[in-house]
């Protein structure tokens, strides 16, 4: 049961994807794929996408890829993290995702699900 829905999961997202490669090129006629505003367009587009799919597929986060290393998070910082989650903060990016999320509380259970999702 679980492989199928990996595989309906794969084939919907391909579909997507496709769909969105249409509305892509369509789009390059009015907002050229070298700006600032295609990139943003496409990174919510996506962002949004995984928002949508991630939850519903409740993957398995146990490699060693997951894990944080030491000076991940300076690395994020000299790359620029902080001006993005302001533009996130803007448009309105976290209210959305936080509208799904129950309010932080300080049961453990509680917690592991909020970083799941994060």
């Amino acid at each position: 049961m679980k492989v199928g829905k990996y595989i309906f999961w794969g084939i919907f997202t391909l579909i997507i994807i496709f769909g969105l490669c249409l509305i892509f090129k369509e789009l390059e006629n009015y907002l050229p794929s070298e700006s600032l505003s295609f990139a943003l367009l496409v990174n919510f587009l996506l962002m949004f996408w995984f928002d949508v799919t991630v939850p519903k597929l409740k993957l398995k986060y146990d490699l060693s890829y997951f894990e944080v290393s030491v000076n991940e998070r300076n690395i994020y910082k000299v790359l620029g993290i902080e001006l993005y989650k302001k533009i996130l903060k803007i448009s309105g990016w976290e209210k959305f995702t936080n509208s799904k999320n129950p309010p932080l509380s300080s049961k453990i259970i509680d917690l592991r699900g909020r970083e799941y999702l994060t």
